[in-house]
């Protein structure tokens, strides 16, 4: 089994679409999308997704109180060093209510509250999301706005896929990763065995790439690059290729500015479904075989 990660250093590179048109062109396969903050991978499955299942995700605890026991002497609201617990007034006395947004979990409120009114409770944090797609199995996570553990997350997300491609007889998961190179990215890495990064001539993007490189190195994670957008400006294309010659990362390929990008994302389709005949599609289908020829050499 072969497990493949797209990600970016930085957000906007076109990464989804990039990992979209590699699925329509390797079968078979199971997709995991580990952006679990913004997953947009199902989006472009069409009106093929199928047979979605919902599973509920725990990123932490939560305090929890009792209002029956709580005797209001607001010792809690005191020690919360986070403001998350105030005293509200009811139509007999007060109790303690805890904000959830503003919950930690450290547990000093439930240590000390004289009655035992406090509890710990699991913090519904996101969803581990699965459906069947025209391409295959699809896993993927959302997790809700502000909410702590995505690195967990992603970890749940991963190890979901790989299970599912174990009882299938997949042979390769293909993995739409975070952007950045936080925690969600680190957890993605974890035991892949190529990181595809997908650049864009623009600065910040030259800058990202290579912190992003770096840290699949200190995972010891091949990686190499596609240059997308690759002809807006040639200048720091050439650029970004020169860089990754001179770190030993191999560039699989160059993918030009193609407005069928859009016109397939707005029609929830990869750009090899939509449009199998245009550059950007055949550029997809170089790259495919460039990181089919990089797992044999």
């Amino acid at each position: 089994m072969k497990q493949l990660l797209v990600i970016s250093g930085k957000g906007g590179t076109g990464k989804t679409s990039v990992t979209a048109g590699l699925a329509s062109l390797a079968q078979p396969l199971i997709m995991a999308d580990c952006d679990v903050d913004a997953a947009n991978l199902h989006l472009l499955a069409g009106d093929s997704i199928a047979d979605q299942q919902v599973q509920a995700f725990s990123g932490g605890s939560l305090a929890q109180v009792a209002p029956a026991g709580c005797i209001g002497c607001g010792l809690c609201a005191e020690l919360c060093r986070f403001g998350a617990i105030n005293l509200q007034a009811t139509d007999e006395r007060q109790v303690a209510a805890v904000d959830p947004l503003g919950c930690e979990g450290c547990g000093v409120c439930i240590d000390h509250c004289p009655t035992q009114s406090i509890r710990e409770v699991q913090r519904q944090a996101g969803a581990l999301l699965s459906a069947q797609t025209a391409r295959g199995p699809l896993i993927w996570g959302c997790l809700e706005p502000g909410q702590p553990n995505s690195g967990k997350l992603v970890e749940r997300v991963r190890a979901r896929a790989k299970t599912v491609a174990t009882e299938r007889e997949l042979d390769l998961v293909l993995v739409d990763g975070p952007p950045g190179i936080g925690c969600p990215v680190i957890a993605a890495l974890s035991g892949i065995d190529l990181a595809l990064i997908v650049a864009e001539p623009s600065a910040s993007s030259l800058h990202d790439l290579a912190r992003v490189v770096e840290l699949a190195q200190r995972f010891r994670t091949d990686c190499a690059v596609v240059i997308n957008k690759a002809d807006l400006r040639e200048s720091t294309s050439t650029a970004i290729a020169e860089w990754c010659q001179a770190h030993n990362v191999p560039v699989l390929g160059r993918i030009s500015y193609d407005a069928v990008f859009t016109t397939a994302a707005c029609a929830g389709r990869s750009v090899p479904d939509l449009a199998p005949d245009s550059p950007a599609a055949r550029e997809l289908a170089s790259l495919w075989e460039q990181v089919q020829a990089a797992w044999s050499a």
